[in-house]
């Protein structure tokens, strides 16, 4: 069934990206003026910057009136000023994306055209990532495949946040309270019809990449930690294992001090087993610290933002 779209909001997150901001608001803008038939309105996050990037929100936005800035007191992070950016949008449709024109605003034709056949959820899903080196593409396949599995397919291998959501969809998003979340897995969670669209990822221009290994591999694992109680449940099972494990180690041993005596072989292999177990245990102690991590940052309860100011 065709979906009717009349408005359409942008929503994105900036960061330091002074340098790319005043091409990605032309381009975004160029966009804009070639489908006047629809209402337009581009909602800019500075995610706690540094730099020049609020100063330039500020003309671009007092220019403007399409254009809304918005300043939150501090970096909290690309998820949460994603959710600061939806928060204010009241269009029958939002598009995320980043600022920094990895994301191609020239492909936001193609976002409307697969939303108007009638999918609630249209996202990029990128077949290549040229700009990353050898192992990063290698360990980004295998947290995909792993996450994916964990996850019950809610983290879908090479899908990025580039995506066009229904009103219905961001209320929805909206109202999950998790701290420690990767919206691009919740929005899957609600499963309303979506399909992928197969686009490559532009290369940087401007600046430096913010997604270093280490922040990677940080969303990656709150990710699958927030979206999936599996993990919790394998440790469960390990923990079984172990018992009869240890059960089946004990009458093996209580077997052969009754027929052959405390025999001293063997010292080698009880050690091994040893350092194993200790091992597991804070393998198991480790997943458990995250998950109540998590319930910790519910229960507490603070803003997933704050707004400092906002023009437009």
């Amino acid at each position: 069934m065709p979906q009717v779209v009349t408005s359409v909001d942008i929503c994105t997150s900036a960061f330091n990206e002074e340098d790319a901001l005043e091409e990605f608001i032309s381009k975004t803008l160029e966009i804009f003026n070639q489908n006047p038939d629809l209402d337009w309105r581009l909602i800019i996050v500075d995610n706690g910057s540094l730099d020049q990037t609020w100063n330039i929100l500020q003309d671009c936005a007092n220019s403007d009136s399409r254009i809304t800035a918005i300043k939150l007191s501090r970096n909290f992070g690309f998820e949460c000023a994603i959710l600061a950016a939806l928060s204010v949008s009241r269009a029958d449709a939002s598009i995320i994306m980043a600022s920094d024109l990895q994301d191609d605003p020239n492909n936001i034709p193609i976002f409307l055209q697969l939303y108007r056949e009638g999918n609630e959820h249209v996202y990029q899903v990128v077949l290549d990532r040229p700009s990353i080196s050898t192992l990063r593409r290698l360990l980004t396949k295998a947290f995909y495949s792993i996450g994916s599995s964990l996850t019950s397919g809610n983290i879908i291998p090479n899908g990025t946040d580039f995506r066009m959501i229904s009103r219905r969809l961001r209320e929805e998003l909206l109202k999950i309270p998790d701290r420690s979340r990767l919206n691009r897995a919740i929005l899957n969670f609600f499963a309303f019809k979506s399909t992928p669209v197969e686009l490559p990822r532009s290369l940087r221009k401007t600046g430096q990449s913010k997604s270093t290994f280490k922040f990677a591999l940080a969303l990656g694992l709150r990710g699958i930690f927030s979206n999936s109680k599996r993990l919790l449940d394998y440790v469960g099972l390990l923990s079984i294992w172990m018992v009869l494990l240890t059960t089946i180690a004990l009458l093996i041993a209580v077997t052969l001090f009754v027929f052959v005596g405390v025999p001293f072989g063997g010292f080698g292999t009880i050690v091994g087993l040893l350092l194993l177990l200790f091992a597991l245990n804070f393998v198991a102690l480790g997943i458990i610290s995250q998950y109540l991590g998590i319930i910790t940052e519910i229960v507490q309860a603070r803003p997933l933002f704050v707004i400092d100011r906002s023009i437009n």
